[in-house]
């Protein structure tokens, strides 16, 4: 989205470069999917596969999943807090 921004000029160069620069700092921590399949395919007949691995992420570290989908907001059955501002 960055570079489309940029594109569009919506961001400008140093504006982007800053952005980046963020990323690169932020403390990131990379989460296995294998472990959360299983959790994930359960949710298969109300969400997406993509979207039931974040929920079984959300789930494994007891978190809240912050997204602007509403309809995985709205989809029953999940077990896991989801915030959709």
């Amino acid at each position: 989205m960055i570079h489309r921004d940029v594109l569009r000029g919506i961001l400008t160069e140093a504006r982007a470069a800053a952005l980046i620069d963020g990323l690169v700092n932020w403390p990131l921590s990379v989460a296995q999917s294998a472990p959360l399949l299983r959790d994930a395919w359960t949710m298969r007949n109300n969400i997406t596969i993509h979207d039931g691995l974040y929920v079984a992420l959300a789930r494994h570290l007891g978190a809240t999943l912050v997204t602007a989908d509403q309809k995985l907001a709205k989809a029953p059955g999940l077990g896991a807090l989801i915030l959709a501002p």
